[in-house]
């Protein structure tokens, strides 16, 4: 262990017996193994769901494909509704939106609409 040169800045003051090293590894192996069992039984948080991912996927997969071939709504005349025109008249910082309002405007109509003040 020790390849260091003799009277060298860098020699090693570690052990040289390689028993001191096995018996140093078996010591950390037994102290993590309780540690290490522990966490193996534990159950993420997620992993209930994991068995679902399946239907899920598939339940996306099908939304996706309804909306697209569903197409967005009609209107009377066969015209489309524009995304604007679904905006309620009644949300004033959608309207600020999507009329192209200034970002220090719409987050100052946000601060007074959640309660705080301006």
């Amino acid at each position: 262990m020790n390849n260091v040169n003799e009277g060298s800045q860098f020699e090693s003051r570690l052990p040289d017996d390689g028993r001191y090293w096995d018996d140093l590894a078996a010591r950390i192996v037994d102290s993590a193994e309780p540690i290490l069992r522990q966490h193996g039984q534990r159950q993420a948080w997620w992993h209930p769901l994991a068995k679902w991912s399946p239907a899920i996927g598939i339940g996306a997969a099908a939304a996706a494909i309804l909306i697209l071939v569903a197409g967005p709504p009609k209107v009377a005349g066969g015209n489309q509704v524009s995304f604007e025109q679904l905006i309620s008249p009644q949300e004033p910082v959608a309207q600020a939106v999507v009329s192209g309002a200034p970002a220090s405007d719409i987050s100052a109509m946000l601060l007074v609409e959640s309660g705080g003040e301006r």
